[in-house]
């Protein structure tokens, strides 16, 4: 079991602090920022195989265990889905992102431990590179010009529009998105909060109807 909580700097909360206070009993930390490309000048870009897999054998995670990852965000899915979508990248498909979250656990008086994960010999993970989950920036103005593919920008609804103070340096969106403007968003949201992931990508029509003999239909974007 992995805290894979992150949040954003205005939120300004220390994650590591969160855990080591309350965290679910024999979890262990998952840090986003150190699992990452330090060799980019932009943060939280994906970490080398063999850095992805030096991580996880530190954590005492190894190829054939089976991954739940949860986060400590108000939807509980947010750097959560960033985590299951590294173990995807990286050819481990044994991982799956804990319903509802620490808020859900926490709402249901579910025990919590302020205990260190006990020790764990160290495993090895061997990563197998699916890069069909990636899509480069070169490839990404290809599809803006293109449309080959559905483009998704997965931010909130301030920032999707380009008006959240807090986020001015990134704020717009791409032409493509078939989320419309701000107010469309978020009459939208509420309505689809409860959904399943794949549900909502059909009533907005994001993604194809799935078919379990065709796993490899789903394409995802996730936030940095």
């Amino acid at each position: 079991v992995l805290d894979g909580s992150w949040h954003l700097p205005q939120e300004k909360r220390d994650p590591k602090a969160e855990f080591a206070a309350a965290h679910i009993p024999g979890a262990r930390f998952f840090d986003i920022d150190a699992t990452a490309d330090h060799a980019s000048p932009l943060p939280h870009m994906l970490a080398t195989p063999e850095h992805f897999a030096a991580r996880m054998k530190a954590l005492g995670v190894g190829s054939g265990d089976c991954v739940v990852v949860y986060d400590a965000s108000a939807p509980g899915l947010m750097s959560a889905a960033r985590i299951w979508w590294n173990f995807r990248v990286f050819g481990h498909a044994n991982v799956a992102v804990l319903d509802g979250g620490l808020k859900k656990w926490k709402a249901e008086g579910r025990p919590l431990s302020s205990e260190p994960a006990p020790a764990r010999t160290a495993l090895a993970f061997a990563p197998h590179f699916d890069a069909g989950l990636i899509r480069s920036l070169d490839q990404m103005r290809a599809l803006v010009a293109s449309g080959a593919e559905q483009v998704v920008d997965a931010r909130g609804a301030g920032r999707f529009a380009g008006r959240d103070p807090a986020a001015a340096p990134d704020g717009g969106r791409d032409p493509r998105d078939p989320r419309g403007d701000e107010q469309q968003q978020a009459q939208r949201e509420p309505a689809i909060a409860a959904v399943p992931p794949v549900q909502v990508g059909l009533e907005l029509g994001v993604v194809p109807a799935l078919r379990a003999d065709a796993p490899g239909q789903a394409r995802h974007v996730v936030p940095a």
